[in-house]
């Protein structure tokens, strides 16, 4: 029997007994796959409803009224990368108040047009499978 086998023919190929390393990607995958899974089916369970999102909107039950200036022609637009959607909140520096709340696509654009004059920055989620349940007429998100 020959000593000379490369380490990546071992470790393509495990003849030496050792299999820790040769699935560890996959499952690690596979478990966090599973384990999102069964937090998905227990928030549903517990009430929690899924919901189809198109861009830039929010379902009626947050009680959120985007506030716009239609004289302002500007806008912050946002481009979202493959594998997750995002919702972003544009939050007014000076009164900590959210004046836009949207959500955005996996691979897609938006654009949040029409400003009103002042300093801002963005909080942002992402994540898949949005989900939501409404207590008290208030909209709750979890992804």
């Amino acid at each position: 029997m020959s000593c000379e086998s490369t380490t990546s023919s071992n470790f393509n190929n495990p003849n030496n007994g050792d299999l820790n390393n040769s699935f560890k990607e996959t499952d690690s995958q596979k478990l966090a796959e599973m384990k999102e899974s069964k937090i998905k089916d227990s928030l549903l369970r517990a009430g929690w409803i899924e919901a189809e999102m198109g861009n830039g909107s929010m379902p009626s039950c947050y009680n959120f009224k985007p506030k716009q200036n239609k004289s302002i022609d500007n806008y912050l637009e946002i481009h979202v990368g493959g594998g997750t959607d995002v919702v972003v909140k544009l939050i007014n520096i000076d009164t900590e108040k959210a004046i836009r709340y949207v959500f955005i696509n996996s691979s897609s654009t938006y654009k949040i047009e029409h400003i009103p004059q002042g300093r801002y920055y963005l909080k942002i989620a992402y994540g898949k499978n949005w989900i939501s349940k409404i207590e008290n007429n208030q909209c709750w998100p979890f992804y």
